[in-house]
């Protein structure tokens, strides 16, 4: 199937670009709903911090700190699908090969990076439970809501830059980054016909 240079792109890349631009958009929600629970966890935090040393939990700070890491890389891998994949939401409409193959590549460090943060999930536990009243206070640090939210915003971040990539593979899509030939002007085209026609009318005089 045959693209129009100068037409709109197929209708697998124009729907690549809608899911990157939606991928961009649940990064947005993403930073809202982690900068909210920052800042519940930073007025949680001393309170349970004290919690810890009274019932002598070892390591307390560390705790406290590696939820305050995990919350943070949230924060930035979340700024990243932002800023990656609204860039490139835009620039696979174009017909720039590169951008087909960088959506291949964000999509795979989006991937991994995604997959850090489900590893590195800010809700674990000192105690594992055995200390109800340490885990009462650990509870405190992240509001209710954010697990369920955040877990929710990673899959649709998953799926919004996985099914780009498949797309881009159609072959349509193929076509349209292929590298167009340029057909000749008309003036060209004239010149040609010009020049058959002189060809032939020298070989009718010297018949």
């Amino acid at each position: 199937m045959a693209t129009n240079p100068g037409g709109p792109p197929p209708r697998p890349v124009a729907i690549a670009s809608v899911f990157l631009a939606g991928a961009a958009v649940l990064g947005v929600l993403d930073v809202i709903a982690t900068r909210l629970a920052i800042g519940n966890f930073d007025d949680a935090a001393p309170g349970a911090l004290r919690v810890l040393l009274e019932r002598a939990v070892d390591d307390a700070d560390v705790w406290v700190e590696q939820m305050r890491g995990a919350l943070n890389v949230n924060v930035v891998v979340a700024v990243g699908v932002i800023v990656v994949f609204g860039a490139l939401a835009a620039a696979i409409r174009r017909r720039s090969p590169a951008a087909r193959v960088a959506v291949w590549v964000a999509a795979a460090a989006a991937v991994c990076l995604l997959g850090v943060g489900i590893a590195n999930n800010p809700e674990f536990s000192p105690t594992n439970g055995t200390d109800p009243v340490v885990e009462e206070a650990w509870s405190r640090l992240l509001p209710g809501w954010y697990s369920v939210v955040r877990s929710l915003l990673t899959a649709g971040e998953l799926l919004t830059v996985l099914i780009p990539s498949l797309l881009l593979l159609r072959t349509s899509a193929g076509e349209f980054y292929r590298p167009q030939v340029a057909e000749p002007g008309l003036g060209a085209v004239l010149a040609a016909r010009e020049a058959r026609m002189a060809r032939q009318a020298r070989e009718e005089q010297q018949d």
